[in-house]
């Protein structure tokens, strides 16, 4: 279990650092964007929200398995 505990953090690290790096392409992304227009803009923040959203709804599914994991393992170790 303890290595299961090293490995979800590793996940969780890496998954902060993949959100970390697409905002930050993100912004560099909508500052080359001062001459396009409002539905573009509009276009362009809403994948981003979406990426974003679907990368932290993977990351919260994976604790949450894992937290299930644990519970079970718990029951079984009384």
């Amino acid at each position: 279990m303890f290595v299961g505990v090293k490995a979800i953090n590793a996940y969780q690290t890496a998954m902060q650092e993949y959100l970390d790096c697409i905002e930050a392409d993100e912004i560099v992304a909508v500052t080359g964007m001062d001459d396009a227009d409002d539905k573009a803009k509009k276009k362009r923040a809403t994948m981003f929200n979406k990426k974003y959203n679907a990368a932290v709804e993977e990351m919260t599914l994976v604790v949450e398995q894992f937290n299930v994991e644990i519970r079970a393992y718990k029951q079984r170790s009384k």
